[in-house]
């Protein structure tokens, strides 16, 4: 029987922390431009960002559970379409209202990411888990090394949204197809083999 491969998972979980890493430094990188859309300045800017971290309180206890009941797919389709939401939220807002709005989905995008993203790449690499979820933080870590030579080339944030938001969409189609593996406690299983194959007399004990 051939042996199920699960590089697609692998694929899109890091195409979209790196995707994550960089509109995670979005809006400071084009803080004057948004000090301008937004009317605001750069105390605003922080308190549009502030309303990141209120968002992701809002759902960091229930974003697992939804994870472990609907699945890691459904889950991280939640996270990335949130993302979208925030970026074409944030660049086309007019006021810090909406921005602030918008910033409430990048925390929700947070908590359904990383409730889906690590435990689907530990389903998937079980034996393999640490490596491979650490390279998450390595494809965010390259993105955000490099993003900031993308906005100097790229000065209206709108465009950067739009180019961000089109890879995401991609992303999630691909995500919509990909294979992923079954969440089946494994561990549990193995536990109920062993004890299956116990001794009757060593079960008694």
């Amino acid at each position: 029987m051939k042996k199920q491969s699960y590089a697609g998972v692998a694929t899109a979980v890091y195409v979209n922390y790196a995707i994550v890493g960089m509109a995670t430094i979005f809006i400071s990188q084009y803080s004057t431009y948004f000090q301008s859309a937004w009317h605001t300045n750069v105390k605003g800017i922080s308190l549009v960002l502030a309303a990141v971290g209120l968002g992701r309180l809002l759902t960091i206890f229930l974003a697992g559970s939804v994870s472990d009941k609907i699945g890691r797919r459904k889950t991280m389709l939640i996270s990335m379409v949130s993302d979208v939401i925030f970026l074409l939220g944030a660049a086309l807002a007019h006021n810090m209202i909406v921005a602030a709005i918008a910033a409430i989905f990048f925390g929700f995008t947070n908590s359904f990411g990383d409730t889906s993203c690590y435990p689907a790449l530990t389903d998937a690499f079980p034996t393999r888990s640490a490596t491979m979820n650490s390279l998450v933080k390595a494809f965010m870590s390259l993105a955000q090394f490099l993003f900031p030579f993308w906005v100097s080339t790229v000065t209206n944030a709108l465009i950067t949204a739009l180019s961000l938001s089109v890879f995401l969409v991609l992303d999630i189609l691909f995500v919509c197809k990909v294979q992923f593996a079954s969440q089946d406690k494994q561990g549990q299983l193995k536990d109920s083999s062993r004890t299956s194959k116990m001794p009757n007399t060593l079960r008694k004990r």
